[in-house]
């Protein structure tokens, strides 16, 4: 398995989109608790998450602190994780990401939002459909 996309190539896309917030960039070892279940999920080429935006902001509380970590999340944080796949399909997602997802995200992440959008947690999904060898999009709203 490897990365789809490099740090490098990820940045110049995005430059693209000036009024993008400020990201932290993640490569992770699988979207799901279980790498073994993620390696199943790529061996049987079922779709699975490529990509992933994250804005993560907590309701203030007390018992937070001041720690610098805790603070990035009370005023809000935007992270994008790159998930691995399998070599062979290296190629087919890598351009499937910059031809037709990171537009998608970098949308998603400027589109303008009632404020109280910016309390929770929210995700973007990129899925890659093997079978296909497109990507589809997938919105999420999750409670603290």
């Amino acid at each position: 398995m490897s990365y789809p996309i490099g740090a490098e190539l990820l940045s110049q896309e995005l430059e693209k989109q000036p009024e993008l917030p400020e990201l932290e960039l993640r490569f992770t070892s699988s979207p799901i608790l279980s790498e073994s279940d993620f390696r199943r999920m790529l061996e049987n080429r079922r779709p699975y998450v490529v990509l992933r935006v994250q804005f993560v902001r907590w309701d203030k509380r007390l018992s937070y602190g001041d720690d610098q970590w805790i603070q990035e999340y009370l005023r809000g944080k935007w992270t994008l994780d790159v998930f691995p796949v399998l070599r062979s399909l290296k190629s087919r997602v890598k351009e499937k990401l910059t031809s037709e997802a990171l537009p998608q995200v970098a949308a998603w992440m400027t589109k303008p939002r009632e404020p109280a959008w910016y309390y929770g947690r929210k995700e973007f999904d990129v899925v890659f459909q093997p079978e296909e060898g497109a990507v589809e999009f997938r919105e999420r709203e999750m409670s603290h």
